[in-house]
């Protein structure tokens, strides 16, 4: 059976305080799920409201909803001393699940806490499977019901980018920024963005050798959305709403003195 089930507070307080605070929901629903043969298929955040569209049966539901609450309850008391006074779940039976998950991501293509960016291929949230919305219809048609303008996927021109601009990238696409396992990743799209081989040996602080072998490895999969989020300004302003001191940090010397000498 498909399912919308709505979780929210009581009084309408807040759920969430932080950027990780929204992540750990997510995995943690997606964890839990697995464990109560919950399937979560698409979801959308806000700040005192959760949306979810799942699928499983019913009589799993309550047991996965009272682990939910109770587990990010004990989050917000250990870490910010609140408690939440849970509304009581609201639970829709959907006949049309594709056109649920659709309401579900109509709010604002480029708020980034919907599983719309998943299913337009923008990220790919660890625990998180966008398979199910991607055999349902193809990226491009996820983010054109959405309202989405064309995105500038995969290969293109790039303006020079800052480091903390390309980790924001990456982070946004994988949501395990510097992450060992990401290192490829970073490497190939700052290369993109400007940094040259010496710059990127000195701020990852790695030999010639190890920049060329990431750079001469085939493109990783998430290197075209990342690309995305530096070079559509809706994306972009996103992450620097995201991190917004990020502004202050600066261009490698060499990108800086191209710049310079170009003008």
């Amino acid at each position: 059976m498909y399912c919308i089930i709505a979780l929210s507070h009581q009084d309408d307080g807040l759920l969430f305080f932080s950027t990780e605070q929204r992540r750990r929901f997510i995995r943690r629903a997606v964890e839990l799920g697995a464990r109560w043969g919950v399937k979560v298929l698409a979801w959308h955040l806000c700040a005192s409201e959760v949306e979810l569209l799942v699928h499983g049966r019913p009589d799993t539901f309550k047991g996965w909803v009272r682990l939910l609450h109770s587990s990010h309850s004990t989050e917000l008391q250990q870490l910010r001393g609140r408690r939440i006074d849970w509304a009581r779940p609201e639970l829709s039976i959907v006949s049309d699940p594709v056109n649920a998950a659709r309401n579900l991501h109509s709010l604002d293509p480029f708020n980034p806490w919907s599983s719309l960016w998943d299913a337009a291929g923008l990220r790919s949230t660890p625990q998180f499977s966008a398979a199910w919305l991607q055999s349902q219809a193809s990226p491009e048609q996820w983010w054109q019901w959405a309202g989405g303008p064309h995105l500038p996927l995969g290969a293109g021109p790039m303006e020079p980018a800052t480091w903390p601009q390309v980790l924001q990238a990456v982070d946004a696409v994988t949501w395990q920024g510097a992450a060992r396992q990401n290192r490829v990743l970073l490497t190939q799209l700052a290369f993109r963005a400007g940094w040259p081989v010496g710059a990127l040996c000195e701020q990852m602080e790695v030999g010639r050798a190890a920049i060329r072998k990431s750079l001469n490895s085939s493109p990783r999969p998430e290197l075209g959305a990342a690309q995305a989020h530096l070079r559509h300004p809706g994306l972009s302003e996103v992450l620097e709403d995201e991190m917004p001191t990020l502004a202050s940090h600066t261009l490698p010397r060499p990108i800086i003195e191209a710049l310079e000498a170009a003008s």
